[in-house]
């Protein structure tokens, strides 16, 4: 309880009080907190007490149901711990990561996971200076940081399901053939498709299995260049921009946890607010930058930025056709877009608590889920895209992590450069990404792995996104056993009146938190 808590009024809280601080446990304060019980004496002039004047008795606060099921969250923190591991082993520095796992026609969250993470207990004991530096200390990867909600990474090429939809409203054909060479020459640049292998002619579906760059750099530079390029038309078409902004990937998911951060689009507008707040420190590079940053290359983009930095350039939009450049996403927003996608653009609101009950049973709030929007689209870009998805894990890039599995799972792959360096003066290493659902012909989850400087998509965040939906499913010896997948039935069942009023019985003993109760997680 802090001094400005005391302060407010309308909370009417008491020094000794223990309030929500983080987390659901802030969000869902007013539910949780109940009464204090009060005790007031009068007392004379020596202050001894003559009698008691009131006596308020305590009321217990109400228990919060989540839909995190506890088997699935340490299969979640386990696979994302190996993934990291991994990538270390690998050579990489694998400094953090997220794992998110979402019912997909609910937006129920059935598994959350943030490495690196510490022990919440910290809280209810009070921080010590150590602890509370260790939090936020960079050199420990800054633990207290949600990286499915606050971490903002550039998505690589799982934005290319977003180009795909692009592509098709500007009227390109999704049944056509397209040139995938090793590199495309734009302007003064030459652009590499990833490993400079040319794959030749190929169908745009094989283009996204094998998630060809240099396809997506020709499609979007001719796109530029019909707007207008660097003299843009008073009303360019702008598919890109416009078909990531039907996503939100510019707004919050909405999900029930605060401090939520929204994404990137680098849009016109967004360049130009840029260009104003930098303007200055790009045409006096020379004398605002520091010593190590004066090298030739970073002062000619200096230069180029004080000219002309409010305007897209050839190279903002190639990049931004494959999730690079200035496109930054959350882990959770990228769950919600493949959500999207698998329900033929219909997603729902993400959400953590079930509901809420007394300690007598009674339901005092029960949280139905929520559509969030629809991202409108042909029914033919959506199947396409459905397709395609599940030729990258039968025959794409992440083939060779699959192969054998007996679940049928869509999703692709993702390994996004990173501009920049380490503390130690190393350069950063790749972003690694997989976003998958399942079961294809009848997607009820989503699930999402990043581990930034991870390395390559699909051996690092692929393996341990394979690893989430063994345990979903019941995965055992490369075949499937309902007795052991999380959810039998296939779906989390709808929680019943007996589940709550079980928990109200519980919740009566003595809980710790994490306790699960009629198939989910007691707080």
């Amino acid at each position: 309880m802090t001094d400005e808590d005391l302060k407010n009024p309308e909370k009417n809280y008491y020094r000794n009080e223990v309030v929500g601080k983080s987390g659901l446990e802030v969000k869902y304060n007013e539910f949780l907190r109940g009464t204090p019980g009060v005790r007031t004496f009068l007392v004379n002039r020596k202050e001894v007490v003559t009698k008691e004047s009131k006596n308020f008795k305590a009321i217990a606060g109400n228990n919060l149901i989540t839909n995190i099921d506890s088997k699935l969250q340490a299969s979640a923190e386990k696979a994302l711990a190996n993934a990291i591991n991994r990538a270390k082993a690998s050579g990489y520095r694998g400094d953090s990561g997220a794992a998110i796992v979402m019912e997909i026609k609910t937006g129920r969250v059935l598994a959350m996971a943030s490495y690196p993470t510490y022990d919440p207990t910290i809280w209810q004991r009070g921080l010590t200076v150590k602890q509370a530096k260790d939090l936020f200390s960079e050199s420990k990867g800054v633990p207290a940081l949600s990286r499915p909600i606050q971490g903002l990474f550039a998505p690589a090429s799982t934005f290319k399901s977003i180009s795909v939809l692009a592509a098709a409203k500007a009227g390109y054909s999704l049944d056509a053939r397209y040139d995938c060479p090793a590199t495309v020459d734009i302007g003064t640049r030459t652009y590499k498709n990833f490993g400079s292998v040319a794959a030749g002619r190929i169908p745009l579906d094989v283009g996204m299995a094998i998630s060809c760059d240099s396809l997506w750099y020709q499609i979007s530079y001719d796109e530029w260049v019909r707007d207008g390029g660097l003299r843009p038309k008073s009303n360019p078409n702008d598919y890109f921009f416009k078909a990531a902004k039907l996503f939100d990937i510019d707004k919050v998911t909405g999900i029930d946890l605060p401090s939520e951060l929204k994404g990137r689009v680098p849009d016109r507008q967004w360049k130009q607010d840029w260009y104003d707040s930098n303007k200055d420190f790009f045409c006096n590079y020379k004398d605002r930058a520091k010593k190590q940053d004066l090298t030739p290359y970073l002062i000619e983009i200096a230069r180029e930025n004080c000219l002309d930095g409010n305007k897209v350039r050839a190279g903002d939009a190639v990049n931004f056709s494959i999730g690079q450049g200035d496109t930054l996403i959350t882990p959770l927003k990228l769950a919600e877009i493949y959500a999207a996608i698998a329900n033929d653009g219909v997603y729902y609101k993400p959400q953590v608590a079930r509901a809420i009950v007394d300690v007598d049973g009674k339901v005092i709030k029960e949280f139905k889920p929520e559509i969030g929007g629809k991202v409108e689209a042909a029914q033919s870009t959506w199947d396409f895209l459905n397709r395609s998805l599940r030729m990258v894990v039968t025959q794409g890039t992440a083939a060779g992590v699959f192969s054998g599995f007996p679940v049928e799972v869509s999703g692709k792959t993702g390994t996004a450069e990173v501009f920049g360096r380490n503390p130690d003066g190393s350069a950063k290493d790749d972003t690694s990404w997989f976003a998958a659902y399942a079961p294809s012909s009848d997607p009820k989850y989503v699930a999402v792995m990043m581990v930034s400087q991870g390395g390559f998509g699909a051996s690092t965040s692929g393996v341990a996104a394979k690893d989430v939906l063994a345990t979903l499913f019941g995965v055992s010896g490369g075949k499937v056993d309902p007795t052991k997948a999380i959810f039998p039935s296939g779906v989390p069942n709808t929680i019943a009146k007996v589940d709550l009023i079980r928990a109200a019985k519980e919740s009566k003993k003595t809980i710790t938190s994490g306790s699960k109760i009629g198939g989910v997680i007691v707080k």
